[in-house]
């Protein structure tokens, strides 16, 4: 069995232990979450995409160790990178349910770069398939936002205080805003409508946990039902962009 050939091999193994971990340890995850009580932590229910994300990931390794042109043409390009992503994966669950929330954040960040880089090597071949792609953008989506929280969720651990005029609220929907603002450009360029949709998921589930009770905070409010109405609208319109058209834009943008 040459190198390529057994990649698969190696990432699913990897993913079987990441799956392990998580149900050994992953429930905890919600817990320790709601235990550092942030404006933009979600409900717990949110953090059920973990379930379509794994889901998605072992179609995605399945399709390489059964379709020789997808195994072939994507294998080359990223390599060592899921497997690396699976390790991060697990030892992020680890570090987080342990309220390592530091180290948690340093993981998360090179994890979420693991994930861009696959994102964009799948990205950059002109006739992969869907299947090839969709797990890595519900992937991309989650984690990119979960990395925000887990920020914030350190700030809180080690007492950080936000005071007037950037108060907590404030400085939360300036974020929420931002990462908003990110995440439309960043799939109008792409062309995705799978990462919009994660984040309508996710700041959903922000207004659900509901912990701005005052009025006057309508602000907060607003950039989110705004960003979800965006976010809709991404979703939609990137779903049905003809092909010759989103060629067109992932040439210009590869």
């Amino acid at each position: 069995m040459s190198k390529h050939n057994r990649l698969p091999v190696y990432y699913l193994a990897l993913f079987i232990v990441m799956i392990i971990i998580n149900f050994i340890a992953g429930g905890n995850v919600s817990e320790v979450a709601n235990k550092y009580d942030t404006l933009i932590q979600p409900a717990g229910y949110a953090f059920s995409i973990w379930g379509l994300i794994y889901l998605g990931l072992f179609a995605w390794i399945i399709r390489m160790l059964v379709v020789k042109n997808s195994r072939d043409k994507i294998q080359i390009s990223i390599q060592w990178i899921p497997a690396l992503n699976f390790v991060l994966n697990s030892i992020w669950i680890i570090v987080f349910t342990q309220e390592w929330l530091f180290t948690s954040v340093l993981v998360i960040l090179t994890l979420w770069l693991t994930v861009i880089w696959m994102y964009v090597e799948v990205n950059r071949h002109y006739d992969y398939h869907w299947l090839d792609r969709l797990p890595l953008s519900l992937y991309l989506g989650w984690v990119s936002l979960a990395m925000v929280v887990n920020v914030f969720t350190w700030f809180d651990q080690m007492g950080v205080t936000f005071n007037a005029p950037f108060d907590e609220t404030l400085v939360t929907t300036l974020t929420l805003g931002v990462v908003a603002i990110i995440i439309v450009l960043f799939t109008i360029k792409t062309r995705d409508w799978i990462i919009p949709l994660v984040g309508l998921w996710t700041y959903i589930a922000i207004i659900a946990h509901g912990d701005v009770a005052d009025a006057a905070d309508t602000a907060f409010y607003v950039v989110i039902f705004a960003s979800n109405f965006i976010f809709a609208i991404a979703a939609f319109s990137n779903a049905f962009v003809s092909k010759e058209r989103y060629l067109e834009y992932r040439k210009s943008l590869f």
